[in-house]
């Protein structure tokens, strides 16, 4: 813990530099605190989701994430370094698992406990969970510092004045740049995870006309033999999480059968809790935008609303994809596979991207599904990507 300690330094000094109101990054040391509040419970988010797969870089850097985070808030509070890490062995744990974590997240209870000056407790706790998972706190530190320093090379690397403005759109540059490389591969190494991951099968036309849950070897062979059950593949999509797919074929198929009200499939759901997956497609394109889940209750809103409702499973509620933008997917025709489960959303195009990632213009991608297979070029179990829209 005293090593976690003195590497952690490094990191409250990217800090220091970035809350400098002379030399610092105005998107930093004009922040508001409860909006770090908010990023941390993202933050905190996409660790547990991380978690629950095999890559220990991905965790340890969502890891580094938090611990950068909290530390920023701690700095925004005026809390004193030496005090918020003294003998942390004999603070009294908040949580020991990710499960614990998940349920603060989950009641809204991370502000609470920071803002109640728990922040010793909060790192202390996080520290043993990390041990708990074999997750090393001092790669996560490494991994936090080194970050921050190359997303704001207006800081760091060559210093200049810049606003805000500026300011966010050289973070988003960054990010794209950052993400770029590590997405020119797909590596179907999610066994671990005892999972399953959504396949959608689009025609030539672009029609969805099947669906299934593969499991990594299932994948593997799809990928090698190009070809899932009776469908040869053309071309094979991937999202931006890389947890979704989408096999082109040109066999025609059958399209899902359209319904105009939940009550035509009430009898298929088990209970209130039942998921289901689901495809927003342009209606005009016949491009799939994302992929998510609905329960009864999001279906029923989405025909009510004529606003794509779906489910959140990472945070357990209902969420309107774009709300709170005003960048809404509105609803113009549903479709339900009898054979699968499966619904598709046909849906007007927003006015921008529906992805949350942007490409190296810093525009929003129109759909998470912007990487394709590159049959081409393959390195022992990972397969090159192509970027349909910057691949540069």
């Amino acid at each position: 813990m005293v090593e976690f300690k003195d590497r952690i330094e490094a990191l409250t000094n990217v800090i220091a530099h970035l809350r400098n109101s002379e030399s610092g990054c105005p998107s930093d040391y004009a922040r508001d605190p409860q909006k770090t509040l908010h990023y941390l419970e993202l933050e905190i988010e996409e660790f547990l989701s991380a978690s629950e797969g095999e890559e220990m870089d991905h965790i340890e850097s969502e890891a580094g994430d938090i611990l950068f985070n909290v530390l920023f808030y701690a700095a925004q509070m005026g809390e004193n370094l030496d005090d918020v890490l003294q003998n942390p062995e004999r603070v009294p744990a908040l949580f020991v698992t990710n499960e614990q974590l998940a349920l603060l997240v989950q009641e809204r209870k991370i502000p609470e406990i920071l803002e109640r000056a728990f922040i010793r407790n909060f790192l202390a706790s996080f520290a043993r969970l990390c041990e708990n998972n074999q997750i090393s706190t001092i790669r996560a530190v490494q991994r936090g510092v080194k970050k921050m320093i190359y997303r704001h090379p207006h800081v760091f690397d060559k210093p200049k004045q810049v606003s805000e403005e500026e300011a966010a759109k050289i973070w988003k540059r960054m990010k794209a740049k950052e993400t770029l490389e590590e997405g020119r591969r797909l590596t179907p190494d999610f066994e671990k995870r005892e999972c399953r991951v959504p396949l959608f099968v689009q025609n030539s036309q672009r029609r969805i006309i099947d669906f299934k849950n593969v499991d990594p070897a299932q994948l593997r062979e799809i990928l090698s033999q190009r070809q899932f059950e009776n469908y040869p593949m053309s071309d094979f999509l991937v999202d931006c999480d890389q947890d979704a797919f989408v096999l082109q074929t040109p066999v025609e198929g059958e399209e899902f059968r359209r319904i105009k009200s939940f009550n035509e499939i009430e009898r298929d759901f088990e209970s209130e809790i039942s998921l289901s997956t689901v495809a927003i497609q342009d209606a005009h394109s016949q491009e799939i935008l994302i992929v998510g889940y609905v329960n009864p209750e999001a279906l029923e809103i989405t025909f009510k609303s004529g606003l794509a409702t779906l489910w959140s499973t990472s945070r357990h509620e209902l969420w309107t994809k774009g709300k709170g933008s005003g960048n809404t997917l509105k609803e113009t025709e549903v479709f339900y596979s009898d054979q699968s489960g499966a619904l598709v959303y046909r849906v007007v195009a927003p006015e921008r991207g529906a992805c949350h990632t942007v490409n190296l213009d810093l525009e929003e991608r129109t759909s998470c599904f912007y990487r394709k297979l590159d049959g081409k070029r393959q390195i022992d179990s990972s397969y090159f990507l192509t970027f349909m829209d910057d691949g540069k």
